[in-house]
């Protein structure tokens, strides 16, 4: 779950992708991922999750519950020129609304292929899905990429806000 800090009414949740072993123990991502990755493998990943998690919602969504789901991207993902219509045909096909959807995408990979996120993102958002962007802060000039694509969340990057309770001008700076 991600809770909201103003008593949103909505259920927020984080898709994780998780393996299990042949002894039905969790792999960690960081121990696969990488060589998916390498394999370039990963958008096939991020479909595999994406369509689970679409049914997943269709679910809930059923049961009346106000759910959405925060989905990774990859870069394989974001490069891809296929993605918006195959998120557009899982939709259609299950019956679902991009509405329901945030997709997040790290802010090196907006960084690095800036063009190919602003095509898809503008579709995504087209289609009324939401984006959030993850890991933001690190980089120099993070605050540009937010000016310049459509952004409705920041995740900001864990070393951003180690120790942020007791840093009153870092979240000041943060507001």
């Amino acid at each position: 779950p991600v809770v909201s800090l103003q008593g949103e009414s909505r259920e927020f949740y984080a898709v994780l992708t998780r393996l299990l072993d042949s002894n039905g123990d969790e792999i960690l991502p960081n121990h696969f991922m990488g060589a998916a990755s390498q394999a370039g493998q990963m958008a096939l990943v991020d479909r595999w999750v994406i369509k689970n998690a679409i049914q997943e919602l269709v679910s809930q969504r059923e049961k009346g519950q106000k759910v959405q789901f925060f989905i990774t991207l990859s870069l394989d993902s974001l490069k891809e020129k296929e993605t918006l219509l195959w998120i557009c045909d899982c939709l259609r096909d299950q019956r679902a609304k991009g509405a329901w959807l945030i997709f997040q995408v790290r802010e090196a990979d907006l960084r690095s292929h800036l063009s190919e996120a602003r095509e898809l993102l503008d579709g995504l958002k087209k289609i009324k899905c939401q984006i959030a962007i993850d890991h933001y802060g690190v980089l120099s000039k993070s605050d540009t990429l937010l000016k310049h694509l459509p952004i409705d969340y920041v995740k900001f990057d864990p070393e951003l806000v180690e120790d942020i309770a007791g840093k009153q001008a870092l979240q000041d700076s943060l507001v």
